[in-house]
Parts: structure tokens; sequence; C-alpha cells
């Protein structure tokens, strides 16, 4: 779950990932290889594609833009959060 303004959203345990390694670095940029590492650590297969960034970040945004978090594209760079204040980001189990 992350809140931001407020409000809460619930994430996949990949997309909370995914948001808490963009939140560690904010307001720098999170390169791709970077969330890889967050995401799938030094799996001895390598983990897929590393284009997967991509589909994650698509539906990381798409869940997220309501309570006012924005992610920007740094093209050859990576991403980062474009927030107010960090967004709280909690692993809740089920």
């Amino acid at each position: 779950m992350v809140i931001a303004r407020g409000m809460a959203v619930f994430l996949t345990s990949t997309e909370c990932d995914l948001l808490s390694a963009l939140a560690n670095v904010f307001p720098r940029v999170l390169t791709k290889e970077a969330a890889m590492a967050a995401i799938y650590g030094l799996r001895s297969d390598g983990g897929p594609e590393i284009k997967i960034i991509d589909v994650f970040i698509c539906k990381l945004r798409a869940k997220v833009a309501p309570i006012g978090v924005v992610i920007d594209t740094f093209l050859g760079q990576g991403y980062a959060l474009r927030v107010e204040r960090k967004p709280v980001v909690i692993e809740v189990a089920v």
C-alpha cells in the first residue's frame, strides 16, 4: 500500500518494491538496472528482460496517479518521482 496526500492505494508486491526503490532515491533518478536489482535481486538466471521495468512503471503510474504521485521518465537514464513530499510505502502481509 502507498499513502500520499491522505489517500491510500493498494499495490502488488512488485509494484511496492519498485515504488520503494523510487522513494529511496528521491529526488534522484532510479536507473532501470537499479530497478531490476530492487525487484529481482541477484537471481542466478538474471531475471526477465530489462524492458519489463517499462511495463511495471506503466502499471504503477496508472495506480498512483489518482493520489498525486507522478513518475517521470528520463530518457536514457531511468525514472524519478515528481511529488511534493515523498510517499509512504507500507508493506502489508496478506
